[in-house]
């Protein structure tokens, strides 16, 4: 809730400064997925595809430019129990996490926009900005109870010098949608995936740590999450490959959008149309 209220703040306060003019307050409501070591492809498994919300806040500038800012809310989840080659299934390695996103973006319409004007009300658009976003990665106990990864070190992070990974992390998002106005109000769907600067959405990255010293330093939790193929007491997994950390995690934001455009009321008038 304080994150919503924090939210129609900032819509508040846009609305009344000078770039209400051509200004557009909206819902997103849609889905939102993960691709990384526990889900190589985004729709490989459909029901990884979770449900999302989001505020959204659109500058028309110009009608081939606009800024878009976001605040998107969603969940992601993965599992090796759906992966296709042996080694990932015997690795068994599964997690969920949610995503908190505030992002600012620059969208390009390759038709003219310009919602007050009827005959300049659709174009299909693409995006590219930066986003800032939280997440938390949690494994599940074999008693259905979730814990959280990250503090647990799951690949020795916070011993020997290791840094844990940072649960504040930024993106690149990419996409691209359609939007049709019709008038005050406006339609649309968009699609947006996000290279993340983190291979850690998962929990999963590098290798394998010493079992043992695991167990000593953060408990039976931190190497039960660890390491939980079927030889779940055999050490000699020491160094082996975990994750694949050549590669950063990706996630998505995807769904349909319903905006509403505060200007002027008479930028609608048809006179006003006819004229410009």
């Amino acid at each position: 809730m304080k994150k919503v209220f924090i939210s129609f703040i900032f819509i508040f306060f846009l609305q009344n400064t000078s770039f209400s003019q051509g200004s557009e307050y909206g819902l997103m409501v849609g889905a939102s997925g993960y691709r990384g070591d526990l889900n190589p492809e985004f729709y490989s498994q459909l029901n990884l595809i979770k449900p999302a919300i989001g505020l959204l806040y659109r500058y028309n500038f110009h009608p081939h430019y606009a800024w878009k800012f976001d605040l998107y809310y969603g969940n992601i989840e993965g599992s090796d129990q759906y992966a296709s080659d042996a080694y990932s299934k015997n690795r068994n390695l599964s997690f969920r996490s949610s995503i908190t996103e505030v992002s600012g973006q620059l969208e390009f319409n390759f038709l003219s926009y310009r919602p007050e004007h009827a005959r300049e009300r659709f174009s299909p658009y693409i995006f590219s900005g930066l986003s800032v976003f939280s997440f938390n990665p949690q494994g599940e106990l074999p008693n259905g109870e979730w814990r959280d990864l990250q503090p647990l070190g799951t690949e020795g992070q916070g011993g020997s010098g290791i840094s844990k990974y940072k649960l504040i992390q930024m993106a690149i998002p990419m996409g691209g949608g359609l939007k049709l106005s019709f008038g005050a109000l406006a339609i649309g769907m968009e699609l947006g995936m996000r290279y993340a600067f983190t291979d850690y959405l998962d929990d999963v990255s590098t290798k394998y740590p010493d079992k043992t010293a695991l167990l000593a330093r953060n408990g039976a939790e931190a190497a039960y999450f660890s390491d939980r193929s079927p030889l779940i007491e055999d050490t000699s997994l020491k160094d082996r490959q975990r994750g694949n950390s050549q590669n950063n995690d990706w996630y998505m934001f995807g769904g349909f959008t319903i905006t509403l455009n505060l200007s002027n009321a008479n930028a609608y008038c048809l006179p006003f149309q006819k004229k410009y």
